[in-house]
């Protein structure tokens, strides 16, 4: 056997067994980093002092967290954080109410909900829809400062590293941008099946679900103009 394979060999042990390395190259075809320590894995090169990489990777608070850690440019935690129940949060530690939490904005060029007819049952016509309407008050507002994402976090049990990017990491929401929508504590006492509640409490609207009342608020509403119209043209 040459030397370089003898070599590689006891390198490979002694990453493999060691109780005491970071990096471990398992038996059974895994590759292991930290077991029952703490273990960050950095990428790419910082120019900022000290040189902690551009990105990292590494196990946190039960999940998997992909972030920047200072003193890199931009730096921020939860870049992309999967979550130990399998949801997704980005920008946030994300949500057990939903699959993808993403503190800010998000574009796309097609957003499509599931909506096969084959899929549901017991349908029934929307009633008295311009009714509830009238009782919804649309209203224009600005974000407060958001909640802290990291109230839940011991800062005595994290690195200064990590404490420190904590602490550079900015809000996703633009608090000083102006807004139109509903108060959802409001649609909830007319539609309740357009909003949810949060683990934390907060209540969402799901506006998708406030369409169809408006298209049939319409049709109510442009079923009284023919008969109004009907009425006139009879006198």
């Amino acid at each position: 056997m040459k030397i370089s394979n003898l070599l590689s060999a006891f390198i490979l042990t002694f990453v493999s067994f060691s109780s005491f390395s970071q990096l471990q190259v398992r038996n059974d075809e895994f590759i292991q980093i930290g077991y029952d320590d703490y273990r960050t894995l950095t990428f790419g090169i910082e120019s900022n002092v000290p040189n902690n990489g551009r990105y990292a990777l590494e196990h946190w608070n039960n999940g998997l967290n992909f972030w920047k850690p200072w003193p890199t440019s931009n730096t921020a935690n939860f870049i992309l954080f999967l979550r130990d129940d399998n949801h997704i949060g980005m920008g946030t530690q994300g949500s057990s109410s939903y699959r993808l939490d993403i503190a800010g904005s998000a574009r796309s060029w097609g957003w499509y909900t599931t909506s096969d007819e084959r899929l549901k049952e017991k349908v029934a016509p929307i009633k008295n829809s311009l009714a509830l309407i009238q009782k919804l008050n649309g209203v224009s507002y600005y974000y407060r400062a958001t909640q802290d994402k990291y109230a839940g976090v011991n800062k005595n049990d994290i690195s200064e590293i990590k404490a420190k990017t904590i602490a550079a990491d900015k809000d996703g929401v633009e608090v000083g941008e102006a807004h139109i929508g509903f108060l959802a504590q409001e649609v909830q006492e007319v539609i309740p099946s357009a909003v949810k509640k949060q683990e934390d409490g907060l209540l969402s609207i799901n506006y998708n679900e406030l369409i169809p009342i408006l298209v049939e608020a319409i049709k109510e509403q442009q079923q009284e103009i023919e008969e109004l119209k009907k009425q006139i043209k009879g006198k």
